[in-house]
C-alpha cells in the first residue's frame, strides 16, 4: 500500500499550531526579558541610592544638596553610569532618607526609597498636560507650575500632543511670584548670596534689582530635555533651583536664549556633549548664578559670548583655545568673577569684537594667548581689561 504525503489542508492546520505555538513561546520568552530586564534595573536603582549614601557618609555628611543631585554627577560612584537618560537623587530632610526621582535608561523607571522602591516600563517622561505647547511652532511655551500633579523633577518627551519638541519657549520654566521689576539704575550686577537682579534694555526686562528670595519661589529642581531641542528661550529657567544642567544627549542645541539661566543660584555645572553645536550664548544666560564648570573646549562652533553673558559667576576655568569660530564676545561677558579662574585664549584672531570691562574686575590667575586680533585697537583691550591681562 502507497503511504499518502499531507495534504495541502493538513499542512495549513500543522503550520497554524505551530505558529500558535511559537506566538505562545515568543510571548512568554518576553514577559521572562521583561520581568529580568526590571528586576536587574531594580538593583541598578538600589545601586544608585547605596552610592549617594556612600558619597553622602565619605563626605562627613556634608555637600550632598538636600535639593537633589544628577546621577550622572561626577561624585557619585555608579557602575555603567552612562546607562541612565536621567535621574535626580535627594536627601529628605524629614525622612533623612535618600530617595530616587524619575531614574530612566529608556526602558525602566524607577522611584522610591531603598527599601520602598517602584519601578515600571517607560521613560519617566512629565505627562503631556503639565506643558503649554505650540504645536505650529513645536515650542514649550510654559510649565504649568500650578497643577500639583505635575513635578519638579521634569523630563520633557521628544513629542508633546504626537509633535517633536523643538524649542524651549521665552519665561516657559521661569515661575516668579509676581513676574520681573525693572530697576532704574542701569548700573552692572553685583552677586550676593540668596538674591538676583533686574536690568533694563530698551523695553526688556533682565534680572537685576537686589529681591526677596520669596519672589524667586521655583518649584523646578531638574530638568532633562529631550535629544531634538534647538533653541532655549530668553529667561526660559531664569531663577530657578537646578544645581546640574545636562546638556549631553542635546548635540542639535544651537543658541542659549538671554537670561536662559540668570539668578539661578544653585546652579554649579553645565555638562556638553562632546560635538556640541552651540553657535551663541546670549547677554546675561548665566549671569549671577553659582556657575562654576562648563566645558568651554567642546564649544567649537561658538561665535557669539553676549553681554554679561557668565558676570558674577565662579568659574574656575575659561578656556577658549578650541572655540575658533568665536568672533563677539559682549561687555562685561567676564565681569566681577571671584573665584580666580585661568584663562586661556589660544589664536583669537578672528575675534572682531571684544566689549567694555568684558574681563574686568577679575583676578586671572593664568593666561595664555598666541594671537590676538590686530583690528583691535589698543583702546578696546584697554576697555575690555583684555590688554592687562596679554602684556
Amino acid at each position: 500500500m502507497k503511504n499518502k504525503g499531507f495534504t495541502i489542508v493538513e499542512l495549513l492546520a500543522i503550520f497554524v499550531i505551530l505558529g500558535i505555538i511559537a506566538t505562545i513561546a515568543m510571548t512568554s520568552i518576553n514577559k521572562i526579558k521583561v520581568q529580568y530586564g526590571l528586576s536587574a534595573f531594580e538593583e541598578s536603582a538600589k545601586g544608585v541610592i547605596q552610592a549617594a549614601q556612600t558619597y553622602y557618609a565619605e563626605n562627613e555628611y556634608e555637600g550632598f544638596p538636600e535639593e537633589g543631585m544628577m546621577i550622572t554627577d561626577s561624585r557619585l560612584k555608579i557602575k555603567n553610569k552612562e546607562r541612565y537618560k536621567s535621574g535626580v537623587i535627594v536627601l529628605n530632610s524629614v525622612t533623612g532618607k535618600f530617595e530616587l526621582q524619575l531614574l530612566t535608561d529608556g526602558d525602566f523607571c524607577a522611584n522610591g526609597t531603598l527599601d520602598d522602591i517602584q519601578i515600571s516600563t517607560g521613560t519617566c517622561e512629565t505627562k503631556d498636560s503639565c506643558f503649554t505647547f505650540n504645536s505650529a511652532t513645536q515650542t514649550i511655551e510654559k510649565y504649568n507650575f500650578d497643577d500639583e500633579t505635575c513635578p519638579s523633577y521634569i523630563v520633557i518627551p521628544d513629542k508633546i500632543n504626537n509633535v517633536q519638541v523643538l524649542h524651549i519657549g521665552n519665561n516657559a520654566f521661569t515661575d516668579i511670584s509676581g513676574g520681573f521689576k525693572c530697576s532704574t539704575d542701569g548700573e552692572s550686577l553685583f552677586r550676593e548670596e540668596n538674591s538676583s537682579y533686574i536690568e533694563q534694555e530698551g523695553e526688556k526686562c533682565y534680572l537685576k534689582q537686589l529681591m526677596n528670595r520669596s519672589l524667586l519661589e521655583t518649584r523646578l529642581k531638574s530638568i532633562t530635555l529631550p535629544s531634538n531641542i534647538e533653541t532655549i528661550g530668553t529667561n526660559a529657567f531664569a531663577g530657578s533651583l537646578l544645581n546640574q544642567l545636562n546638556l549631553s544627549n542635546n548635540a542639535k542645541l544651537t543658541k542659549i536664549g538671554a537670561g536662559a539661566f540668570m539668578g539661578s543660584l544653585k546652579l554649579k555645572e553645565v555638562v556638553l556633549p562632546n560635538n556640541s553645536n552651540i553657535t551663541s550664548i546670549e547677554n546675561y544666560a548665566f549671569a549671577d548664578s553659582s556657575l562654576t564648570e562648563i566645558n568651554f573646549q567642546n564649544l567649537k562652533e561658538l561665535s557669539k559670548i553676549g553681554d554679561k553673558a557668565f558676570t558674577n559667576t565662579l568659574l574656575r576655568e575659561i578656556n577658549l583655545t578650541n572655540s575658533e569660530k568665536i568672533t563677539t564676545i559682549g561687555k562685561g561677558a567676564f565681569y566681577g568673577i571671584t573665584s580666580n579662574p585661568t584663562l586661556e585664549l589660544g589664536n583669537k584672531s578672528n575675534i572682531a569684537s571684544v566689549g567694555d570691562q568684558a574681563f574686568c574686575q577679575t583676578q586671572f590667575s593664568y593666561s595664555g594667548y598666541t594671537n590676538i586680533n590686530e583690528a583691535l585697537t589698543n583702546e578696546a583691550l584697554t576697555n575690555s581689561c583684555l590688554a592687562d591681562i596679554i602684556n
